[in-house]
């Protein structure tokens, strides 16, 4: 049994069991004419069969209704549950459609069912966390655009943000119809915005060209997103041509990107109070299936990240690798040039006996890179004269080397340390920070710029659960207070969740010390930051 589409919401607890009995009971008939609800909670005809039950108790009450349609090869079954708790101003409506078919070829239609729709209609309150839901789309205009970009930040936010964009030379009408029935489709899985003409310039400057939508295109903004430090590649893209050529296809497209990650929320913690009152065993055997199932996707998305991680960094690797081999290319060149002008000039025996005579050159190669990230502030304490780490600032290294990938991200930290050591020396002479040094020097041993932040977004820098963490400590030579608030940080190796490494940083280069100070060094998820609730 495939689970197809699930959507949670809470609306306000008053009449909840009631609208969503009549909507169910409406809906289920006006499908199936030939069904009997209303005389009674059980009917059958055909091929069809619908349930309902409910249960109340001190805790509160339950209501599970459920419809079973069998169509030919395939098996479809709808079951909306409402949970209320007893004194709570809000309960719960549930929505979950299953599909078992012996035709592997076609794919199931995914869409939210009309009764999504219907009770969202008929519960004008409904919600999930900060997000209003409804089964129209709003309209995205200059005027509503700061509310959006609060709302896409909100760290409370678990629902996606799907923005459909104008597209210019054809009928109008047709980018209207495909948000219209877009917001239809995706009812209880998402909120959809349109994007009017007169805000689309507002739009790119919010959102800038990584996380922007034009031309008919659309993009699904999944929960957990810093405008300041965007991951793109987290907020699918379709181009319009992707999007099919009828209004309805649009919706399609993204319910069916959508469906594996709605299919896995969790259910509210109501339900394990209340599930009991209804077939005791056979929910507990589902819940305990679900969970079974969510440890597995969290194993898979742990090696997945982990696969990706290095991946990430081989492929820096292999720039580097490129870039030295461009420049060896070009020594070499240079090399036979020079010994072809000597030969020319008659001196050929002269150089080769002052080359003899100089003494060998000082080593000046980048040390092997350590094997666990307890060894790197120990080397760089060898190594480095211009990077500093705090003798406080490393926290749960061994934490990081029992990951798999503790030897990649050994050798990640000291590249990172390494380049930000020749930063320092240069940083004299050179305009810009850390980040800019990065894009512009040139130097082999520079991050990918991407790597690095100087700044923290608006909420990192005012909210308390993100700011407080964040004041490190560093020498009194550079702040006296011995602690200071550090915005700059690196993301040793790109994606790789929450137990990757991360490094925050003062840069003092144009202060007293001249040096750069590493505050912190350690799991990502000691620094909580909002893309990660």
């Amino acid at each position: 049994m495939s689970l197809l589409y699930r959507a949670m919401w809470q609306a306000k607890g008053e009449g909840l069991a009631e609208i969503a009995d009549r909507e169910f009971r409406h809906w289920t008939t006006g499908n199936h004419p030939g069904l009997d609800l209303a005389s009674g909670d059980e009917a059958r005809h055909g091929g069809v069969d619908a349930k309902i039950e409910s249960q109340s108790h001190d805790d509160g009450s339950i209501s599970r209704l459920v419809v079973h349609e069998d169509k030919k090869s395939e098996r479809w079954i709808t079951t909306l549950r409402v949970l209320t708790e007893s004194g709570a101003p809000e309960g719960w409506v549930w929505i979950d459609i299953e599909c078992v078919s012996a035709d592997y070829y076609r794919r199931p239609k995914i869409s939210a069912p009309r009764l999504a729709g219907a009770l969202l209609e008929a519960l004008p309150s409904s919600h999930r966390g900060p997000l209003q839901l409804q089964r129209r789309e709003f309209m995205l205009g200059t005027g509503a655009m700061p509310a959006f970009a609060a709302m896409l930040e909100n760290p409370d936010r678990d629902l996606p943000l799907v923005v459909f964009s104008p597209e210019y030379g054809i009928d109008q009408q047709f980018t209207i119809d495909r948000a219209k029935r877009a917001a239809a489709t995706l009812a209880g899985l998402a909120q959809v915005h349109l994007l009017v003409p007169e805000g689309e310039a507002k739009f790119r400057e919010l959102m800038g060209h990584d996380l922007g939508v034009w031309s008919g295109a659309c993009r699904v903004y999944m929960p957990g997103i810093d405008l300041e430090n965007p991951v793109p590649w987290h907020h699918r893209y379709f181009l319009s041509r992707g999007l099919g050529t009828h209004p309805q296809d649009a919706g399609m497209v993204v319910a069916r990107y959508l469906s594996p990650h709605m299919a896995r929320q969790r259910a509210p913690q109501l339900y394990a109070k209340l599930r009991g009152l209804l077939i005791k065993d056979r929910a507990a055997q589902i819940e305990d299936l679900w969970s079974e199932v969510e440890s597995l996707e969290e194993d898979f998305a742990r090696s997945q990240e982990s696969y990706l991680s290095a991946a990430a960094h081989a492929e820096e690797l292999t720039v580097q690798v490129g870039q030295v081999m461009r420049r060896g290319d070009q020594a070499l060149t240079q090399n036979r040039k020079l010994w072809d002008a000597i030969r020319a000039a008659g001196v050929k025996q002269e150089v080769e006996a002052a080359l003899g005579s100089q003494p060998d050159a000082e080593d000046t190669s980048l040390p092997e890179p350590p094997e666990r990230c307890e060894d790197v502030p120990t080397l760089a304490a060898q190594h480095l004269h211009w990077v500093v780490i705090h003798e406080d600032a490393c926290e749960e290294l061994d934490r990081l080397d029992g990951q798999n990938d503790s030897r990649t991200w050994a050798d990640a930290s000291w590249r990172a340390l390494y380049a930000m050591d020749l930063y320092a020396q240069e940083a004299a002479g050179f305009e810009g920070d850390f980040k800019t040094w990065c894009k512009n020097s040139g130097n082999l041993h520079a991050l990918t710029p991407h790597k690095v932040a100087m700044h923290e977004s608006a909420t990192v820098c005012t909210n308390k659960k993100y700011r407080n963490p964040r004041i490190r400590p560093v020498d009194t030579d550079v702040v006296p207070e011995g602690r200071v608030f550090m915005e700059a940080h690196i993301q040793v190796v790109p994606g790789g969740g929450m137990a990757i490494p991360r490094m925050l940083f003062m840069d003092d280069t144009s202060g007293e010390t001249k040096k750069v100070h590493i505050g912190f060094f350690g799991p990502h998820d000691l620094i909580p930051n909002p893309s990660a609730n």
